[in-house]
């Protein structure tokens, strides 16, 4: 999430210049209170720990209506606001244990070999 300084519209990424016009550079939010630089994805001021929520209007990038704390999607347009992160499968290892003599599978490494009884 990133918000203009100058006209406080949100971005989901940051692009190098605002609707606005104004030219964006990643860090250059600062708290409307005390002046503190904010860093994207940050929802508070480091130090006087007031809200961005507060001191900005956040706007859907595609429709721009308000966007409310904690909404994913837009109420207006349905624009998904939070790209989720693509979950990774699981990597599932199986250890297969195979008897020396004959090659039968056996459940554990010191198991006895149900085929040739080694």
């Amino acid at each position: 999430m990133y918000i203009c300084p100058k006209c406080g519209e949100f971005h989901l990424v940051t692009p190098s210049i605002c609707d606005c016009g104004c030219v964006l550079k990643e860090g250059s939010l600062k708290c409307k209170e005390c002046g503190t630089p904010i860093a994207p994805g940050r929802e508070s001021c480091p130090s006087c720990k007031k809200s961005v929520w507060d001191m900005f209007i956040f706007l859907c990038p595609k429709c721009k209506q308000k966007i409310e704390k904690g909404q994913r999607v837009c109420q207006n347009c349905g624009f998904l606001l939070i790209r989720e992160e693509a979950s990774k499968p699981e990597t599932v290892t199986t250890t297969k244990y195979i008897c020396p003599r004959c090659g039968y599978e056996v459940p554990t490494p010191n198991s006895q070999c149900p085929i040739c009884e080694q």
